[in-house]
């Protein structure tokens, strides 16, 4: 059991490690808005009409590089779809895409279903809303689909929901109108210098719901949108406009740009977590106090004796000690069988020692004594207590 409890936590690291790498092949894609790109497989979605195309045309190819610099690298005779985008082009994305189909490229453009209105200016194209009983009127009966230029092959049964319409064109002649519904006009083609823009007024006909209501002729609508006079060539699908067009917070770092920074990110913190919980090496010896030994305490008392300035204790506490050890306190009396042998080893008279005796007890009872007059007695009866061995020389 034990040998189970100290492996288990190396499995948990080496799962989460597995966990976030395996993040670069399957975890899903974060989309914006209401998951209208054509990597989403909900309602609004466009992921069925992308497998149709690539289905048909065998090139069709998503791209997340932003429309500024991806413009600039695009064939001219390829089709650029920006279907219902989470957001439109800015100024400067228009004029990019704009100078592209001027050199023969052909873009088609269909409006998201909660931002409709907007306007292509050098197109004088504009896409505005349907009155709001109207659109409810339409869209409970039904509505007459009209198709016009986009050949036989288009199917007459066909449904459509829009919530907005294309603008009458400014009279130039030069916008062909492909798709009305019951008297608006939902998609048009414009040229533009060598190629062509095609306008729709909503996204719904490219959506997996349209592509899968009643006998998929809404499929042969979408084709034919996309292809209009010329054949399939190289299909690019931008979703750069998508990743870019609702803000994220965590989301952002992982769409495919930040993916795989945000995952070796990840990796790092798991190896640094697995690396501070984890010993390496011997263990170390338990640590232990030190033992302080009797001279680390005779100093440090020694020194508070000092900052004191008071030598009555010391005196008193030697005195007592000595007197006990020479058995001085059990023999009144007959202290000089105690002194004789001491004063014949030091060389002095017993009446000597006695004075000295009660010298310094006369020092410790007197309550305060200096420093300098305890250390002197004491230095005298060390040498006393030393006499008293029988090893004294």
């Amino acid at each position: 059991m034990p040998r189970q409890a100290r492996f288990q936590p190396e499995w948990i690291w080496l799962a989460a490690l597995v966990f976030i790498m395996s993040l670069h092949f399957w975890f899903p894609r974060v989309g914006a808005g209401l998951g209208g790109d054509t990597y989403s497989t909900t309602v609004n979605g466009k992921k069925a009409f992308y497998a149709l195309m690539k289905m048909l045309s065998g090139d069709a190819v998503r791209s997340q590089e932003p429309l500024s610099s991806f413009a600039e690298s695009l064939e001219p005779e390829a089709t650029l779809c920006l279907l219902g985008p989470a957001r439109y082009p800015s100024r400067s994305e228009w004029n990019g895409l704009l100078n592209w189909v001027s050199g023969g490229g052909r873009l088609v453009v269909a409006a998201r279903p909660e931002e409709f209105e907007f306007s292509i200016d050098p197109l004088g194209i504009e896409i505005t809303a349907i009155d709001s009983v109207e659109r409810d009127k339409k869209s409970d009966e039904g509505g007459e689909v009209l198709v016009t230029q986009l050949g036989e092959t288009v199917p007459a049964g066909l449904t459509w929901q829009s919530p907005a319409a294309i603008a009458p064109s400014d009279g130039s002649g030069e916008t062909r109108t492909l798709v009305e519904w019951e008297g608006t006009v939902q998609a048009v083609a414009r040229s533009y210098g060598a190629g062509e823009v095609t306008v729709v007024a909503s996204d719904w006909v490219f959506s997996n719901e349209s592509l899968a209501t009643g006998s998929h002729d809404n499929s042969v609508l979408a084709v034919a949108l996309l292809q209009a006079d010329r054949p399939l060539g190289n299909i690019y699908f931008d979703e750069s406009l998508n990743a870019t067009g609702t803000p994220k917070v965590v989301g952002l770092l992982l769409v495919p740009p930040f993916r795989s920074l945000s995952v070796q990110l990840m990796i790092v913190l798991v190896l640094f977590g697995w690396w501070q919980s984890r010993r390496f090496g011997p263990l170390l010896p338990r640590t232990a106090a030190a033992r302080h030994n009797i001279v680390d305490h005779t100093d440090a008392l020694g020194i508070l004796y000092y900052k004191t300035g008071d030598g009555t204790v010391v005196l008193q506490s030697y005195l007592r000690q000595l007197l006990t050890e020479l058995g001085l306190t059990q023999s009144k009396g007959h202290e000089e069988r105690v002194l004789a042998p001491i004063a014949r080893r030091l060389g002095q008279s017993e009446s000597s020692l006695r004075h000295l005796l009660a010298q310094s007890q006369r020092g410790a009872d007197a309550g305060q004594i200096s420093r300098k007059e305890a250390a002197a007695l004491i230095r005298q009866l060390a040498t006393l207590r030393r006499a008293a061995h029988r090893d004294y020389d």
